[in-house]
């Protein structure tokens, strides 16, 4: 079965663009497709927010679209700019900081898996972790001061 979605007009036999849906404060989703328990969906994350750590039995992969800010896998923080891409591995700790002076952050997030193993829709999934693992900045995650990349050492 082909699923196509619209990032813009809608023509033809192409599903309309969905809308952002607020899942947090400061969290909104737009799911673009989604089939046989994967998902390709963009986050906008506003400045300053962080999703705790956390672990899940299915990998994640995405790639940072706009603004800047950090992930923390393992024991190990990298500081993510615009066009870099991620890998987490199924069962690997990680979080995400949203840069505070970056403005807002848009992640195109593929989700593999997370419907089969979750046995759930993915855009639910996603919005109960959104609503149970972001919170305000000002407390960083756990070890990230003493792990951060200095400023602008990337690039």
């Amino acid at each position: 079965m082909l699923a196509v979605s619209g990032m813009g007009k809608s023509s033809g036999t192409r599903a309309p663009s969905p809308a952002w849906r607020a899942v947090a404060q400061g969290v909104e989703i737009r799911p673009l497709v989604e089939g046989e328990g994967n998902a390709l969906v963009l986050y906008r994350i506003a400045p300053g927010l962080t999703f705790q750590v956390h672990r899940h039995d299915f990998p994640e992969y995405g790639t940072l679209v706009l603004g800047r800010g950090r992930l923390l896998l393992g024991d190990r923080t990298e500081e993510l700019l615009e066009g870099d891409s991620y890998y987490v591995p199924s069962g690997a700790s990680h979080g995400f900081e949203s840069a505070l002076q970056s403005g807002p952050v848009v992640i195109l997030h593929v989700a593999v898996g997370h419907g089969r193993k979750l046995r759930t829709s993915i855009l639910g999934y996603l919005q109960g972790q959104a609503r149970s693992l972001v919170r305000p900045s000002g407390q960083p995650l756990p070890g990230l001061a003493a792990r951060a990349t200095p400023e602008g050492s990337r690039r």
